[in-house]
């Protein structure tokens, strides 16, 4: 197995309006098969980057994994689908969002260009598998972030989305606390350690986060406590890094 961070360079992503927040580029991964065969962790944005890597190294995308409903992390799905048809995968409850934009951020911050994905879906649930050649990934449901996060765990590679990042973790809405420190938690006693490819900044270990960050849970989680009633706060995406 092989995995790769794909370098897509800054958003090229265009707006109504100037935005009032930083909107970080999502991370996108290609888990790469013995066989050649790919399956990408989010479709952020620059499809004609990721179709090029593949091209470049003789790769064929068969599935595209998302880890959550946030447009930044699967803005590009379509171009992508149409272009290699590879299979949607995304976790059930957040499926009817990838056409909302009310409810995915399309709306909320303005964003132009986008092309909705209304093609088949492999929706999934806690404990699901995909099977990608000699490689088992395994869903694992970590709600809080958004009602539809998940993680992804290869071997031992851990891609968990915008739930856990190096020395932080992601916003969630008011009243989803209780959620996000139960997914914490499950995230935490995972046996073992792994490496965490997080959907924003940089890699880390699942072995550091236990020791340097959630080991202080309820502070790390009163500091990532968002309002997304409060059009003022937005999706403030930077202030964890």
């Amino acid at each position: 197995m092989e995995i790769i961070k794909l370098d897509l360079g800054g958003n090229s992503y265009r707006f109504e309006a100037p935005l009032n927040f930083i909107l970080d580029p999502a991370n996108s991964y290609l888990i790469v098969s013995e066989q050649g065969n790919a399956a990408i962790v989010e479709a952020p944005d620059h499809a004609d980057k990721i179709l090029a890597e593949l091209q470049s190294r003789n790769l064929t995308l068969k599935h595209i994994l998302l880890t959550h409903e946030h447009f930044e992390h699967f803005f590009v799905t379509d171009e992508l689908v149409r272009s290699t048809g590879a299979e949607v995968v995304i976790h059930k409850s957040a499926a009817p969002l990838l056409t909302d934009s009310a409810r995915n951020a399309i709306k909320f911050i303005g964003a132009l260009d986008y092309t909705p994905y209304s093609g088949a879906l492999h929706t999934v649930e806690d404990g699901d598998v995909i099977t990608l050649d000699e490689l088992t990934i395994k869903v694992l449901h970590i709600p809080g972030h958004s009602d539809g996060s998940v993680a992804y765990i290869v071997r031992d590679a851990l891609f968990s989305g915008d739930v856990l990042s190096h020395n932080a973790v992601g916003h969630y809405p008011k009243g989803a606390g209780a959620e996000m420190l139960r997914s914490l938690e499950k995230l935490a006693a995972l046996p073992g350690n792994y490496n965490v490819y997080p959907g924003h900044w940089s890699a880390t270990t699942l072995e550091h986060e236990r020791a340097n960050n959630l080991a202080t849970l309820p502070l790390v989680l009163q500091a990532a406590t968002v309002d997304l009633t409060d059009t003022t706060v937005g999706f403030d995406f930077s202030a964890n890094e």
